[in-house]
Parts: structure tokens; C-alpha cells; sequence
């Protein structure tokens, strides 16, 4: 089953990359696709990277209700690595550093 589509191109000699991601929903599988997604994507592409990641960033910003785990975060470390070496940013939680909004 396909959990990565990266497409590589450019346009005036610059280099992009558009990646959809579907994390492993099995938090124990997480961070090794985040470690592995890091060696697939290019360092120096300006890069867009959307799709399911399976897991919220800040417990309690991004998720309501239930009992909170260390399950729903498993593979924020490996996430984290990869957002910077890729200088990548969530532009939601940017310009809402403190909304509770979500889906």
C-alpha cells in the first residue's frame, strides 16, 4: 500500500517538490515512515509536504476530548527533525500560534 507520492520539478531552475504523505495510523510504525520520509525528500527543493499524519503536534492544542496518550503523539520527534532540516512549517498553527480549531 502507497503511504508516500512526492513529485519532483522545476520551474525557472529552481527545484520544488509537492509530497502527500498517509502516516501509519499503528503509532509504534511512525517513526521510522518520518525517518524514512526524511531520506526520500530532497534538502534542497523548496518543498510542500500535505496529507495524514495520524497524530496531532500539541496535545493541547490539536486534539479534544478522549484521553490523552503518548500514543497520539508517537513520532513528533522524528517529525520535528524532518520539518527543520526541510525548513517547513505548519502555516495554520503559524498564524494561529493558540486557536483550538480542527477537524
Amino acid at each position: 500500500m502507497g503511504r508516500i507520492l512526492i513529485r519532483l520539478f522545476k520551474i525557472n531552475n529552481r527545484t520544488y517538490q509537492i509530497g502527500s504523505i498517509y502516516a501509519p495510523d499503528r503509532p509504534p510504525l511512525r517513526p521510522h515512515f518520518f525517518t524514512s520520509l526524511r531520506n526520500l525528500l530532497s534538502p534542497t527543493a523548496l518543498t510542500i509536504l500535505a496529507g495524514d499524519y495520524n497524530m496531532v503536534e500539541d496535545l493541547s492544542l490539536d486534539r479534544s476530548g478522549g484521553h490523552p496518550s503518548p500514543f497520539h503523539t508517537k513520532g513528533i520527534l522524528e517529525l520535528q527533525v524532518l520539518k527543520d532540516n526541510l525548513h517547513l512549517a505548519d502555516p495554520f498553527r503559524y498564524k494561529n500560534k493558540h486557536e483550538r480549531i480542527f477537524t
